[in-house]
């Protein structure tokens, strides 16, 4: 009994001694090789963030996991964003675990800094559907070129100025702008500005040359002409053109002929569909304008020359005057107006052998006739006959 009492207590004092090196060895292996005790994680861009296709951002945090007192699990260290990876060295990981107290990689390399990367390549960013453009002609397409040498993300210039939109509403950028795509899925501006999306405006047209020639334009007698200077406007959908106070008023200089409404549409005009030279020298036109001697009164225009009136009372006189001395004659009307081909036409008057203001015009510009005036005053305009 003696001794399998002894045997006993032998036991029992192994079976202590041996849980006492456990614990001293675990409270050892803790102190040493902990799996929970890696400190933060230094944030780096450089070394780390690879060259292209990914925005690096050290605003993006990083987070490890949650850990049990009676778990086994070590720490793990991962991005708080769910569309980032951690960049190491310029590779990509979802997470770095801490063994022997140092982040590692699953290769069992030490890591000693890291950054969050997000995707920033080509398609990342959204743009306008080409339907946008349709209905909004002001702008082009915001072409979006692929990362390059220069560029670690997906890029585009708006080369004549920009407009930019987010929830907040827009942005307007007047001259020459870049953007490149960020991790967030916006396109950033060279000062860090984010926006959802972008439209870059298109190349403006100089207006075309304003141009009266003296073959066709003229103050008085015998041009066959009034011109005046076209206006520069925005269309109505907000494209670029020029126009005339009537439809058909706009003139080719060089030959009197109607011009088709001109169209600017990203830097080039059109007529017709037809591009045209930004140098074209164009002109709007109207009936000459008819001299009114100083002694004379002279009638009111309305509208753009349109048709002329006198004071109540008096009448609208044409007083013709045939060249070499000849005589002098005085036509009384009913009516003097600018007509929709910008000539003069007269209701009511004897014109005798010319038989129409039109044909007096006509031997006006054939110098026939020398003089053409009008005028209001009763008693000065005396009917005679032309001789």
């Amino acid at each position: 009994r003696i001794l399998l009492a002894l045997s006993v207590f032998v036991s029992l004092a192994s079976s202590h001694c041996n849980e006492c090196v456990l614990e001293r060895e675990r409270a050892e292996d803790w102190k040493i090789h902990g799996c929970r005790s890696c400190k933060s994680m230094q944030v780096e861009f450089e070394g780390n963030c690879p060259q292209r296709g990914y925005d690096c951002d050290e605003a993006v945090e990083m987070r490890t996991n949650v850990l049990g007192t009676d778990s086994c699990e070590c720490s793990q260290l991962r991005c708080k964003d769910g569309n980032s990876s951690l960049a190491i060295g310029g590779e990509l990981f979802t997470r770095v675990t801490c063994v022997d107290k140092e982040w590692s990689t699953l290769t069992k390399s030490v890591v000693e800094s890291s950054i969050c990367a997000r995707k920033c390549g080509k398609g990342i960013c959204r743009t306008h559907p080409d339907d946008y453009f349709n209905s909004n002609l002001l702008y082009v397409p915001f072409v979006v070129n692929p990362p390059d040498s220069e560029h670690s993300c997906a890029w585009g210039t708006c080369s004549y100025g920009a407009i930019a939109s987010d929830s907040t509403g827009g942005h307007s950028y007047n001259s020459a702008v870049e953007f490149s795509c960020a991790g967030d899925r916006r396109w950033q501006d060279p000062n860090g500005n984010r926006h959802d999306l972008i439209a870059c405006m298109q190349k403006e047209c100089e207006p075309l040359v304003f141009d009266e020639p003296a073959i066709f334009c003229g103050e008085f007698n015998p041009a066959k002409h009034t011109c005046y200077e076209p206006k520069y406007v925005d269309g109505v959908s907000g494209e670029k053109t020029m126009t005339c106070d009537y439809s058909n008023a706009l003139r080719y200089s060089s030959s009197d002929t109607i011009m088709a409404l001109p169209i600017c549409s990203n830097g080039q005009w059109t007529s017709n569909g037809d591009e045209i030279d930004d140098q074209t020298k164009v002109m709007c036109v109207t009936c000459p304008r008819l001299k009114t001697d100083d002694e004379y009164t002279e009638p009111t225009y309305q509208g753009k020359d349109k048709e002329a009136t006198c004071p109540e009372g008096e009448d609208v006189f044409i007083e013709i005057i045939k060249n070499l001395g000849g005589g002098t004659k005085f036509v009384k009307l009913n009516t003097l107006r600018c007509n929709d081909q910008f000539v003069w036409e007269a209701i009511g008057g004897d014109f005798g052998d010319y038989k129409s203001l039109e044909n007096v015009m006509k031997k006006m510009m054939e110098k026939e006739l020398n003089v053409l005036t009008i005028c209001c005053t009763i008693e000065k305009c005396i009917d005679s006959e032309l001789r």
